[in-house]
Formats: structure tokens, C-alpha cells, sequence
């Protein structure tokens, strides 16, 4: 089901992109790339739920959350300073989809190394209405959650011309790495305080939400002070000196 949605609404987006009239070809290009990007992207967080789902919690996220975004980082610091290409939004896009490909990849690899026993010969049973029905809310919380962290860009557009909202995003990018601890450990919080809610144990909720915060606090902190001190020559060395 989820391929079938996907080679349909990539299909039909490529096909206006590369049909529409008034885009220039980088930004035509860029547009193939993020679709490629989808896919990959998708399906190497699915295997990423499987892993979870399989009580492989560090294993699953650690691609997406660690492995993907290190990528990026060396790859343009390769191009940037070793082999010194001009970098484009069409070849960050490029290194973007080779991140995503090997993190699907690599989840890929862990699923099969993961999969329990029992499950390698069962027998799958198909409902494919009844899981329609279930996935159903879910998606429509995963559209409200995604269009609620890119509506920012969104309406910015409308508004401002491409070259703000490039300004806008190269700042809201560097402060999403902040809570990167913070969101890795969410998943594994979320369950643990709520069984400690659950079983009325106040005082080892109090102590999983203290330690939570502190260790978002001890990730944090350096990213902060990173950018406090070389923000400058960081930006101007990723991004080019006019940000």
C-alpha cells in the first residue's frame, strides 16, 4: 500500500515539475532530487518503526536521527574544502538522497538481523481494508505534524522571496540540532514515565524527568556554544558568506 501511494504521488509530481514551464533547470533538478529523497526517506523510517517494534529502540533511530545528518555534514565538508566545489541546492540534494539511501540501506540490513525467530516463518494474513482504516488516523496525524513544522516556510513564501526564506531556514535548521538529544530520548521517556504514571511511583517519574533534562541539557549545551563562539564562520563557510 505504502509503494502503491508512493509511485503515485511521485509519479504525478514529477510529471507537473518537469511538464511546468517557468522553472529553471537547477531549481527543476532540485525538485526531481527531494522526490527521489521521499521515498527513500519513507521507507527508511518504516524499517526504522520495525526495528522499534522489535524492541530495538537506539538501533532504529540512530539512522535517521545520527547517521543520515553526519552524512550530510561530511559530504559537504568534502566538497566544500577538499575536492572545492561550488555547492548548489541541486547537489545538496544529491548528497541529501545518497544520506537517506544508505540509512534505508543500513535499517534495511538491521531488520533482517533483528527479525525475530518466530517471525521469519509466519504466515502473513492481508486485511488490507482493516489496516486502511487504522493507518488512516495516523497519516492524518503525520500530514497535521509535518505541515505544522514546514507552515513557517510555507507562509513565509507567500510573503517574502526565495532568497528570505533561504535566510529563515539556514537559522531554523541550526536551531533544530538543539534538541536532537532531546528527541532521541523521547521515545524511550514517553513509555518509561508513563508506566511510572501508571503505577503511581512519583518518585522514579520525577527522577526519568529530571534525567531526561538533563541530558537534553548536556546535548545542547556544546551545539550552543559551538554556535555562539564560530557561528559565523560556520555559516559562511556552509552556506556561502551572503548568509
Amino acid at each position: 500500500a505504502v509503494s502503491c501511494v508512493h509511485v503515485l504521488i511521485v509519479s504525478s509530481v514529477a510529471t507537473a515539475v518537469l511538464l511546468w514551464p517557468h522553472l529553471d533547470q537547477e531549481f527543476r533538478l532540485t525538485l526531481v532530487l527531494a522526490l527521489i529523497y521521499l521515498v527513500f526517506n519513507t521507507f527508511g523510517q518504516l524499517r526504522g518503526a520495525q526495528l522499534m517494534g522489535f524492541r530495538r529502540v537506539i538501533v532504529g533511530q540512530i539512522g535517521l536521527l545520527c547517521v543520515q545528518p553526519l552524512l550530510l555534514l561530511i559530504g559537504v565538508l568534502l566538497l566544500a574544502f577538499v575536492i572545492k566545489i561550488n555547492l548548489t541546492s541541486a547537489i545538496a540534494f544529491l548528497l541529501t538522497v545518497a544520506a537517506a539511501f544508505v540509512v534505508l540501506a543500513m535499517n534495511e540490513g538491521f531488520v533482517h538481523h533483528y527479525r525475530p525467530p518466530q517471525l521469519r516463518d509466519a504466515v502473513p494474513a492481508h486485511s488490507m481494508p482493516r489496516w486502511l482504516r487504522s493507518a488512516l488516523p495516523f497519516g492524518a496525524i503525520s500530514g497535521l505534524f509535518l505541515l505544522n513544522s514546514q507552515i513557517d516556510l510555507i507562509m513565509l513564501g507567500f510573503f517574502r522571496s526565495n532568497d528570505r526564506v533561504g535566510l529563515y531556514q539556514v537559522a531554523a535548521s541550526g536551531a533544530a540540532i538543539l534538541p536532537l538529544i532531546l528527541t532521541a530520548l523521547n521515545p524511550v521517556l514517553g513509555p518509561t514515565m508513563s508506566r511510572f504514571h501508571t503505577l503511581g511511583d512519583k518518585a522514579k517519574l520525577r527522577r526519568i524527568a529530571r534525567a531526561g533534562a538533563f541530558a537534553s541539557l548536556l546535548g545542547a549545551a556544546p551545539v550552543f556554544l559551538l554556535y555562539l563562539v564560530f557561528g559565523k564562520t560556520i555559516i559562511g563557510s556552509v552556506f556561502g558568506i551572503a548568509y
